[in-house]
């Protein structure tokens, strides 16, 4: 999807998929979403905490709750882990390639 008004990347792409109100969602990445910095200087990360909370606030706009699948290529341990979190609160699965 395209931006929104100064969203990062991940918003954009939540907003896009979760107006189509899907059954299933494949999220697939090579790591961490970042954002602009304060003053559009630099970047910083969007935590997981973050990234779980924004999918289950859309989740609970849904009739039916999408299930949600993530595919991580080459990520870091913690990334893997928040892929792996993010899939197994909503009844997906997470996958790892190198």
């Amino acid at each position: 999807g395209e931006k929104y008004d100064g969203e990062d990347g991940f918003s954009a792409m939540k907003k896009t998929a979760y107006d189509m109100e899907p059954e299933v969602i494949f999220i697939l990445s090579d790591g961490s979403y970042q954002r602009t910095g304060p003053s559009g200087r630099g970047y910083e990360t969007i935590t997981w905490k973050e990234i779980e909370d924004r999918i289950e606030d859309r989740q609970e706009q849904l009739a039916k709750e999408a299930r949600l699948h993530t595919i991580g290529f080459a990520v870091d341990p913690e990334d893997e882990k928040g892929f792996s979190r993010l899939a197994g609160k909503n009844e997906g699965k997470y996958r790892s390639f190198e």
